[in-house]
């Protein structure tokens, strides 16, 4: 439980830090680099970074459980995620062929918000995030998993 929390707070961190990237990058200086960040050698390694950073939050959490449960250190982050997703989807699949697309996308904010850094790779690397949000709920998850059995390996050959 102790990973859960200290995963929870490091995606906040993440989420928080995305969207001061995005800020600068697209609000401050959007128009002196846009003409660089439009660039596919720019994004990939931006979205890179961003999901690395997952798997580095993993380094940093503890390697003491067993590691059958490493993939459930960021379950809590997934578990609000999909709190979130079923209360957005709940409003919003009787009105997705009634209102536009437009309308419909200011109910999934607090979601967007909630996993910016997914967002924010999606979008740079041109994958559609909507068909993506019921699994954007797992992959901090599998990232934070991949980082503590990453920790774990470098630990046993040591």
């Amino acid at each position: 439980m102790e990973n859960n929390i200290k995963a929870l707070i490091a995606h906040f961190i993440l989420v928080v830090a995305s969207f001061i990237l995005l800020l600068i990058i697209f609000f401050v200086t959007g128009q002196i680099i846009w003409k660089y960040i439009i660039h596919i050698a720019i994004r990939v390694p931006l979205a890179i970074v961003l999901m690395l950073s997952y798997v580095y939050v993993g380094t940093l959490l503890d390697t003491k459980m067993d590691k059958k449960y490493h993939f459930l250190a960021g379950s809590l982050i997934a578990v609000i995620g999909l709190g979130l997703w079923l209360y957005t989807f709940s409003i919003t699949r009787e009105k997705v062929n009634i209102l536009p697309e437009e309308f419909i996308d200011e109910y999934w904010i607090p979601f967007y918000l909630y996993y910016m850094p997914i967002l924010m790779s999606c979008f740079l690397l041109g994958i559609p995030f909507r068909s993506l949000t019921f699994f954007a709920n797992f992959i901090p998850s599998l990232l934070i998993g991949i980082g503590l059995s990453y920790k774990r390996l470098k630990m046993q050959r040591k």
